[in-house]
């Protein structure tokens, strides 16, 4: 296990975060052929989302699922003004899908009022109908004055 998310359970246990699961979500309806295109996801301003999974499900027309779909993807967190990776990658090296989501290897705190931007590159010559993305993690809800300084610090 990371040592934010378990940085942030012991706040939990210790009273002074409230975390509840959440997820965040992006379409491409549809994703053009040989297409670029971003959609850019708010982060509530009410709490930070600490990002630990990522699933990605992607159908040609409806109900007819692309198991492998061709597609290049890239995450900024705008907020913070960072790339995630050094360019576009595979979706299959960093999404899974609903029944086996992609581990992040170190979850990602993004922080509220801030965004995140995704960017798909579709690398066939083909549209896909519909491309869904999930950002599967949990809401930190900071209590009694503890902020995520504190957090980031382990105190």
């Amino acid at each position: 296990m990371s040592f934010l998310r378990n940085a942030v359970e012991a706040a939990a246990r210790a009273k002074k975060v409230v975390i509840d699961h959440f997820t965040y979500t992006a379409a491409w309806a549809p994703l053009l052929a040989s297409a670029t295109a971003s959609q850019t996801i708010p982060i509530s301003a009410d709490s930070d989302f600490l990002w630990m999974e990522t699933a990605l499900v992607v159908y040609t027309a409806a109900n007819n699922l692309n198991p492998n779909p061709d597609l290049l993807i890239s995450f900024q967190d705008t907020g913070a003004g960072r790339n995630l990776q050094d360019n576009p990658i595979h979706v299959s090296l960093v999404t899974g899908n609903g029944q086996w989501p992609f581990v992040l290897p170190e979850p990602k705190l993004l922080v509220g009022n801030g965004s995140i931007q995704v960017t798909l590159v579709n690398n066939v010559v083909q549209q896909e109908g519909r491309v869904s993305l999930a950002m599967i993690g949990v809401k930190v809800f900071y209590l009694q004055g503890y902020d995520r300084s504190k957090l980031i610090m382990g105190i």
